[in-house]
């Protein structure tokens, strides 16, 4: 019996030792927490403070704050959603637009096939009729055709045809274009700047220019210039007499001799 209670008395005070000293840890913990806590409630207090001034400077409470954060997240969400399509549509432009400049480039190239088609038949036919007709071909530049389609889409803009002739003469449909969508589409004046500096015209007017046909076409209109403004083929057909060297009506002549030139179309 001595020895248990012996060992009783030494477990009860291993347990106050133990007690005592966890007693000891959790004052230490208790006063490092009342420490920090002394630190971070001034800033705390602080932000609380801009927090409630700043509820009151927009005239409501967190509840409302808190709807108006909301709704402001759905917005976003909503045009994030928007620009998907967008992005889309911009990851396509590059390979687009290796297309479309291979599809120009093509078409150049039969445009070229063809009025050389056209000339070498009219050679040909000058040959069958034994002199008697006289076939040519009447082509308009470039320029000329670039003029008539500029000038037709810059009505009402003020710019001054002495303007668009310079424009014409010593630029490129495709330098034009492409100069004029790069300012509209994708708000870079550098290239107008550069475009205006190789025409010899003021830059303003130039953006002008780019201004009204950005706001008064699709852009696909403006791109169309870029391939429509061709050189225009006319075959001219005149005949000639024993008595006279050359007569410029085809009216005089019979209706075969109209029809072999209706090959050339």
């Amino acid at each position: 019996m001595k020895r248990v209670a012996d060992l009783s008395i030494r477990a009860k005070s291993g347990l106050l030792d133990k007690f005592e000293e966890a007693t000891r840890a959790l004052k230490a913990t208790k006063q490092q927490i009342e420490t920090e806590y002394a630190k971070w409630l001034p800033d705390f207090q602080a932000a609380k403070k801009s927090y409630n001034e700043a509820v009151q400077k927009e005239g409501g409470d967190y509840k409302n704050l808190a709807q108006k954060r909301a709704k402001l997240v759905k917005q976003i969400e909503a045009e994030q959603q928007r620009l998907v399509p967008v992005k889309q549509k911009s990851d396509q432009i590059k390979p687009v637009s290796l297309k479309r400049d291979a599809a120009i480039g093509s078409l150049k190239k039969a445009y070229e096939a063809y009025s050389r088609e056209r000339q070498e038949r009219c050679a040909t036919l000058e040959s069958e009729s034994s002199g008697r007709l006289l076939v040519r071909i009447s082509e308009s530049s470039n320029v000329d055709e670039f003029r008539n389609r500029l000038s037709s889409l810059k009505k009402g803009s003020y710019v001054r045809d002495a303007e668009i002739d310079l424009i014409c003469t010593k630029t490129t449909p495709e330098a034009f274009v492409r100069a004029i969508v790069r300012h509209g589409v994708f708000e870079k004046p550098e290239s107008l700047e550069e475009l205006a500096k190789t025409v010899g015209i003021e830059k303003q007017r130039m953006f002008t220019l780019s201004e009204f046909l950005k706001n008064e076409y699709p852009v696909e209109k403006l791109l169309a210039l870029e391939h429509k403004a061709l050189r225009r083929i006319v075959p001219r057909l005149n005949t000639r007499s024993p008595t006279t060297r050359s007569s410029p009506s085809i009216a005089s002549r019979s209706d075969r001799s109209v029809r072999q030139c209706s090959f050339l179309p």
